[in-house]
């Protein structure tokens, strides 16, 4: 677990204070620009649930630290959003990895995939850490909560950096690489194989 760790030592016992996620450039403004039936808008959408599930995470955290509310029910609730947010992410993931990277790959473009990949493998670690600290918490809530605020705080910046990062760098260098004829009927058709939490998020 590399993302995230730099100054927790001074914050033992404090929730996660994270700045708000870095918003789309105007330059860049994909939600704006994009036809409405365009498969990154799909990619879009998956981002826009992460973001928010890592804010409420963030919420919770901070309630959990200033001793806001019901202790257990604040443990509960941010076991529940590790949960969401792993099962969004991974399944977010796996279609970058599926739908996206391996075109990249095909024009010679392995750097900005590596990147992200492995910090795909960062989420991994990070959520199952974090629900399985939550889950412990739960069972002994008078607990020292540090490994916890430590695990979300790390978790919470790395949504909102990789989002950012595949907002402002991956996407617009796919609408640039992909021009291949067909290429997005392709893209879309891996994209159809693998489930996503937007549409039961919005229902």
């Amino acid at each position: 677990m590399t993302q995230g760790s730099q100054g927790d030592g001074g914050r033992k016992g404090r929730g996660p204070r994270s700045s708000p996620g870095p918003t789309l450039s105007p330059s860049v403004d994909l939600d704006r620009n994009l036809p409405l039936e365009h498969p990154l808008r799909l990619f879009l959408a998956e981002h826009a649930l992460m973001r928010r599930l890592a804010d409420e995470l963030d919420e919770y955290c901070s309630r959990l630290a200033r001793n806001r509310g019901n202790r257990i029910e604040n443990l509960a609730k941010i076991r529940g959003l590790a949960l969401e947010l792993q099962s969004a992410s991974r399944a977010h993931h796996r279609r970058e990895e599926e739908a996206l990277f391996g075109q990249l790959r095909a024009r010679g473009v392995h750097g900005p995939p590596d990147v992200l990949e492995t910090e795909h493998d960062d989420f991994d670690q990070l959520e199952a850490d974090l629900v399985r600290l939550a889950a412990e918490l739960q069972l002994a809530p008078q607990a020292d909560p540090t490994a916890l605020f430590q695990a979300a705080s790390s978790l919470i910046a790395l949504s909102r950096s990789h989002i950012h990062r595949e907002n402002e760098v991956l996407f617009p260098m796919v609408l640039e690489l992909f021009t291949r004829d067909g290429i997005w009927d392709e893209v879309q058709r891996v994209s159809d194989t693998i489930p996503s939490s937007t549409s039961e998020d919005e229902s």
